[in-house]
């Protein structure tokens, strides 16, 4: 089984991020589209990412290779913290792979242990067939909806341990 690993984004890869985010075919469902963002516009998105302790984002790597983005953001809701996690595989020969599940799996490790999230809460666009069942065999469940978004969440943090423990994902 191939090795997945989170990377912080560093200035590095924000061209490589930026041809992906451009890509019509790997961005067609991210809540906000952007084909042809400009190189100063991703420098200034990215300074700003930067200097935000409530954003986290990483560069997926498959043995060597850079596949694809994940990022958490630290949200509030009614007063309850939560991670919302996302990602962008921009590599279209992974996406039907079992790299963004394992992806997936990396980075909610990551709101749980390293940022001491306790809950996720995902939007995802109701077309979006592929992220739908791939939050879902990560543990998500749709709770709530809107009109072009499914709301998604996980199982509680113990929950998401306890599979781990059953699972060869990682």
């Amino acid at each position: 089984m191939k090795q997945v690993n989170l990377v912080e984004l560093e200035a590095k890869h924000i061209e490589l991020l930026r041809s992906w985010r451009n890509n019509a075919a790997t961005s067609q469902f991210l809540s906000a589209p952007a084909v042809n963002i400009s190189s100063t516009n991703q420098e200034k998105w990215f300074k700003r990412i930067s200097l935000d302790s409530s954003e986290h984002h990483y560069i997926i790597a498959v043995q060597g290779s850079l596949v694809g983005h994940a990022s958490i953001g630290i949200r509030e809701l009614d007063g309850v913290k939560f991670g919302q996690p996302s990602l962008l595989i921009g590599s279209l020969d992974w996406q039907k792979s079992p790299v963004p599940v394992m992806a997936l799996v990396k980075l909610m490790q990551c709101a749980f242990v390293d940022l001491e999230l306790n809950l996720l809460r995902s939007p995802v666009h109701k077309l979006n067939i592929d992220a739908i069942d791939l939050y879902r065999a990560a543990g998500f469940r749709i709770i709530d909806s809107e009109e072009e978004n499914f709301f998604l969440t996980n199982a509680s943090k113990d929950e998401f341990e306890k599979s781990l423990l059953q699972s060869d994902l990682l």
